[in-house]
């Protein structure tokens, strides 16, 4: 099974929210999560993970995230609902969430912490429009704390950046085919599946199943 280690590779791929002030940051060497800190008031973080897995099977997901100061934190992780999720230079917390959550408390180590998010990176990478390459995207939101810790970010030390570690096990396409249409006259516009592909002559890949073939009605006459 192939496995994947991606890292936070630009200081606009991380970053924190502080919810009082509505103000997001992507500048900072170290950001507050949780509650306090030297700019008092709730925090949330995001990250963005750039050339994600194909289509896939997700065996194991941990996201890895450097502390610099430890606190005794309440907190979500759950991902951006999103296939193609644009980078961070505007605030990404507002963003779709996926259902899958995982809890993160009591955050009170230095150093390397990991947490298993192997439900939330399945989600993202089941969405109907994921493509292997596309980044994906993490919220780490604070739920009610009364304390804080603080996270290493890119622009601190990009070693220290937040790292997603993802095992999975490839799915093997459907098997196609060459689908071949011609006319007389040619030039006859075509839909597969509702969707123009183009004017005959014209061969297609399809997959193996069914699929419906269509021409203008007034060139059935």
């Amino acid at each position: 099974m192939p496995t994947i280690s991606i890292q936070v590779s630009q200081g606009i791929d991380d970053g924190a929210y502080q919810v009082i002030a509505d103000i997001w940051r992507t500048n900072h060497t170290a950001i507050t999560m949780g509650y306090g800190g030297t700019y008092i008031g709730v925090f949330h973080q995001a990250f963005r993970f750039l050339n994600g897995p194909p289509k896939s099977t997700i065996e194991s997901a941990i996201l890895r995230v450097n502390i610099r100061t430890s606190g005794n934190i309440l907190s979500n992780v759950v991902g951006i609902g999103e296939a193609n999720t644009p980078d961070f230079t505007a605030n990404p917390i507002p963003r779709p969430e996926t259902i899958a959550k995982v809890p993160w408390d009591g955050v009170k180590d230095y150093g390397w912490i990991s947490l298993d998010i192997t439900a939330i990176i399945q989600e993202i990478v089941n969405l109907p429009e994921w493509k292997q390459g596309n980044p994906i995207g993490i919220k780490w939101l604070d739920r009610g704390s009364t304390d804080y810790c603080s996270v290493n970010h890119y622009d601190g030390d990009p070693a220290l950046a937040a790292i997603l570690e993802i095992t999975y096990t490839p799915i093997t396409p459907p098997p196609t085919y060459t689908l071949t249409v011609e006319s007389t006259p040619i030039n006859v516009p075509l839909t597969l599946n509702g969707e123009s592909v183009g004017n005959t002559p014209i061969s297609v890949t399809v997959e193996e199943g069914s699929h419906t073939v269509e021409v203008p009605p007034e060139m059935t006459t």
